[in-house]
C-alpha cells in the first residue's frame, strides 16, 4: 500500500479516474485501455520530510552489584537473589533516575521511554506507570512513552486502560501508550505459559 507520508502525483494522462479504494491515488482512464488489459499508472512520489525525533530510553538498572557477580551467578534474570539489594545504597535511587529523565527533557529529547520488567538486575520498573505518573509532575513537553505494559501479567486489562487514561490526563495528552506480551523470564516469574500469554494478550487488546 501507499504510505500516508507520500504525496502521489500522476503524469501522462489527460483524463483520470479516482480509485475509491485508495484515497488520493488516480489511475489511467478506462477509455485508454484495451478490454481486459491493466496498465499501471506512472507515479511520481514526493516524499514529505519530517524532522527526526529522539527519545531517551531508561531501563533503571541496579547499579550496586558485587564485583564477583559474574563468577557467582549464572544469570541476571529470575534467579537473582533478593539479598543482593542494598537498602542503604539504593536510598533515593528512583528519585535519581527520575531526575535523569527530567534532564533528558531539558536536553531536548522528544520523549522519555519506560518499560516493564520483573526480577532482573537491569530493569527496576515492574510498574512503569508509577514512574510515568511521577514524570507528569516534573516534565512539561516531552512525550511519556510506556513501552509497554505486559498485558498477560495483569489480571484485568481494564485496570491498565484506566491507569493510562489517568496518566494521559495528568500529562495533558503526552502519553504514548504501549502494550507487550513479555519475554520468557516474565512469563516464568508469573507462571504464565507463553502460548497462553499470547492468547491473553490479544484478548486484552480486544
Amino acid at each position: 500500500g501507499l504510505q500516508p507520508n507520500y504525496t502521489i502525483l500522476l503524469t501522462g494522462a489527460s483524463e483520470w479516474w479516482e480509485n475509491p479504494n485508495a484515497r488520493g491515488v488516480r489511475r489511467w482512464p478506462e477509455s485508454t485501455m484495451r478490454p481486459g488489459a491493466y496498465r499501471e499508472p506512472l507515479i511520481k512520489r514526493e516524499k514529505k520530510m519530517h524532522p527526526v525525533q529522539l527519545f531517551c530510553w531508561h531501563f533503571m538498572a541496579y547499579p550496586h552489584l558485587p564485583k564477583d557477580f559474574d563468577e557467582k551467578y549464572d544469570t541476571g534474570w529470575v534467579t537473582v537473589p533478593n539479598t543482593l539489594w542494598d537498602r542503604e545504597k539504593t536510598r533515593g535511587l528512583y528519585q535519581e533516575y527520575i531526575d535523569q529523565l527530567v534532564y533528558g527533557e531539558e536536553l531536548g529529547f522528544d520523549g522519555l521511554v519506560l518499560n516493564e520488567h520483573h526480577q532482573n538486575i537491569y530493569g527496576l520498573m515492574p510498574s512503569p506507570n508509577i514512574i510515568a505518573a511521577a514524570l507528569t509532575q516534573r516534565t512539561k513537553r516531552a512525550k511519556l512513552v510506556v513501552l509497554g505494559n505486559l498485558l498477560p501479567l495483569h489480571l484485568n486489562p481494564l485496570r491498565i486502560a484506566e491507569e493510562y487514561a489517568m496518566i494521559d490526563s495528568m500529562s495533558d495528552g503526552r502519553l504514548i501508550a504501549g502494550f507487550a506480551v513479555g519475554g520468557g523470564p516474565e512469563a516464568f516469574n508469573y507462571d504464565i505459559p507463553q502460548p497462553q500469554a499470547r492468547t491473553q494478550y490479544w484478548e486484552a487488546i480486544d
